[in-house]
């Protein structure tokens, strides 16, 4: 299923090539396709951030079209609201979910890492899914260069093109609604860039907000409410800390949902107290 080329490489170096002003030399093979829509990535990415990731030279020593015949596609999940959602929307054209360790993650909680791939492992057994794990140090290079909220398109993307040999299509899971939307990223406008010949990722999920897809889909499946993750914050390791903003604001929308006494995951009561100590911002 592997690619071997250098076509994940630049995928996922690109933005901290683009944040420091260095330029990129491939010595190897890279996707044709990708080595074209690399422009117009970079030229959004300059808009967007105002230059303070700015274009720069990319070469490499050849350009290639994919030899494989991929067959199946895959999803990036993670357990969230988000990917739950759009795994749920297409899961009959799904054949595959990707976790990928060291993403949101990092490679250092151990036990925490240990419990989520058991849960998508879980689902993957209940929904009659495949599970593939992939573990990457991406992270510790690029965040001293690239805040991760940035990065990210680049990062799934990488590892979609590193599996481009078995996968036909990817799901990304949109963070935004179309009227939320925003520079970020992973967007609609971006994330299918990171495509190749015979690969196509698909940014999947705009037309709702949180709320909708916790209502038309999440809520609506037991396997989603044994197993669903939020929260990001994982004080000593917890799976959902029940605390946090994004985990209170994901039990309000359950219990609006009328659903969140059958979520297994969040061990603390929803009450009128704990949403009011929840410091409220961002578009979430």
């Amino acid at each position: 299923m592997l690619a071997r080329d250098a076509s994940p490489f630049l995928a996922a170096l690109l933005m901290p090539g683009m944040k420091r002003g260095e330029h990129i030399e491939v010595e190897g093979g890279v996707s044709r396709t990708l080595f074209k829509n690399i422009r117009d990535v970079m030229e959004t990415l300059e808009v967007w951030t105002d230059k303070t990731m700015k274009r720069i030279s990319v070469l490499a020593d050849r350009t290639i079209k994919d030899p494989a015949q991929p067959a199946h596609t895959g999803v990036f999940f993670s357990g969230g609201v988000d990917s739950f959602y759009t795994f749920l929307k297409n899961k009959r054209k799904i054949s595959h979910l990707i976790f990928v360790r060291g993403f949101d993650i990092p490679l250092q909680n151990k036990e925490l890492l240990a419990e989520v791939e058991r849960n998508i492992r879980a689902v993957g057994r209940k929904e009659g899914k495949e599970v593939i794990i992939v573990e990457t140090n991406l992270r510790d290079f690029s965040d001293p260069y690239v805040e991760w909220d940035w990065q990210v398109g680049g990062g799934l993307g990488a590892v979609a093109l590193a599996l481009r040999g078995g996968l036909k299509r990817v799901f990304v899971a949109s963070t935004y609604s179309y009227d939320q939307m925003m520079p970020y990223g992973t967007h609609p406008d971006i994330d299918p860039l990171w495509s190749s010949e015979k690969m196509t990722i698909i940014h999947d999920g705009v037309e709702a907000r949180r709320f909708e897809k916790v209502v038309w889909q999440v809520g609506k499946s037991k396997t989603a409410l044994e197993h669903l993750k939020v929260c990001y914050q994982n004080p000593g390791s917890a799976y959902n800390c029940s605390k946090c903003e994004k985990c209170v604001r994901t039990m309000t929308n359950l219990e609006v949902a009328g659903v969140l006494g059958s979520a297994r995951t969040f061990h603390l009561e929803l009450t009128p107290e704990r949403i009011m100590a929840v410091r409220a911002h961002g578009l979430g």
